[in-house]
């Protein structure tokens, strides 16, 4: 095959393009710097008056699983308000108000009311349940928000370096690339040389993949959330079919009301033991899984992942 050197520019060319295009996307550009090309500003009218800065914004409401805990922890909080003969958690005594929030959570303070009714253990229980289950779902989507970028980063850097790996191996092992002069000969030396070393790059970042196994971590955190919102939804849904029986109501010898309440309120509890006894269990079983194999299986807790869902009465 000739000599071309219009080729030999061409190959370059495209060889560097994936160099920088790769490095662009490992040290981690974000994808809306570039989204003003889809979507152009409108120029700014000279008249119009400048937009008012947010008055205190919520970080928390921002985003949206947070504010799906809180309002689903609030109809459950409604429900023991009505029970105590109020119109909402905000009109509540701080005492008793304190007693409702969610964990790191405030009510706003409104028209203050006095109830007419007392806690009983059933409402301590559904709202304990309900406390546990915010914290969950807030804590495992702040904990898939760390792992899911790291993943897709490294899943990126290993797809980008398989890919530099088979266009340097294939270009090495054609004549492409003349060694007519020094020029011409280093270029044809780097190119066996990134031949060489890519796939001992590539197998190390796949081991090093196996060895963090995110992708456990991220199954595990992904199990608990989505049972903590399914759970922690049907409780908002269905605590409106309870009784307001009162404290009196656990004592006496014949109180239907209390027994049903009573009755689903466990149902709950024992489904939330399942969920927590099920995503411990499946990390357990993942980790002795690897080590018995005597290597790294990266996702390999996903084969098993069998959802627990809780049931309703």
């Amino acid at each position: 095959m000739a000599f071309d050197p219009k080729l030999v520019r061409i190959v370059g060319g495209a060889v560097t393009a994936i160099v920088i295009v790769a490095a662009i996307i490992v040290f981690g550009i974000k994808p809306g710097l570039l989204s003003f090309v889809s979507k152009p500003t409108a120029p700014a009218r000279a008249d119009a008056a400048p937009p008012a800065p947010p008055t205190s914004p919520d970080v928390f409401m921002t985003q949206i699983e947070n504010r799906e805990a809180w309002y689903d922890h609030r109809a459950i909080a409604t429900w023991v308000t009505s029970c105590l003969g109020a119109h909402s958690p905000e009109n509540l005594p701080e005492a008793v108000r304190w007693a409702l929030e969610p964990p790191g959570r405030f009510f706003t303070i409104w028209t203050e009311e006095k109830p007419i009714g007392e806690l009983t253990s059933q409402h301590r229980a559904v709202i304990g349940l309900s406390n546990a289950l915010f914290m969950e779902r807030i804590d495992s989507s702040e904990k898939l928000g760390t792992i899911s970028p790291s993943l897709e980063k490294s899943q990126v850097l290993a797809i980008i370096i398989g890919l530099l790996t088979t266009v340097f191996i294939s270009l090495s092992s054609t004549d492409i690339i003349k060694d007519t002069n020094v020029t011409l000969r280093t270029i044809k030396i780097s190119v066996k040389i990134f031949a060489i070393v890519l796939p001992a790059v590539g197998t190390a970042v796949t081991a090093l993949n196996a060895v963090n196994d995110s992708r456990a971590e991220q199954a595990k955190y992904s199990r608990i959330f989505d049972s903590a919102v399914l759970l922690h939804r049907q409780i908002a849904l269905g605590i409106a079919s309870l009784s307001c029986a009162p404290a009196s109501a656990k004592n006496a010898k014949n109180s239907p009301e209390w027994d049903k309440n009573d009755i689903q309120i466990r149902d709950w509890i024992n489904a939330h033991k399942a969920l927590i006894a099920s995503s411990t269990q499946k990390t357990e079983t993942a980790t002795s899984g690897d080590i018995s194999a005597g290597q790294a299986k990266p996702g390999g807790s996903q084969g098993s992942n069998v959802s627990t869902k809780p049931t309703t009465k």
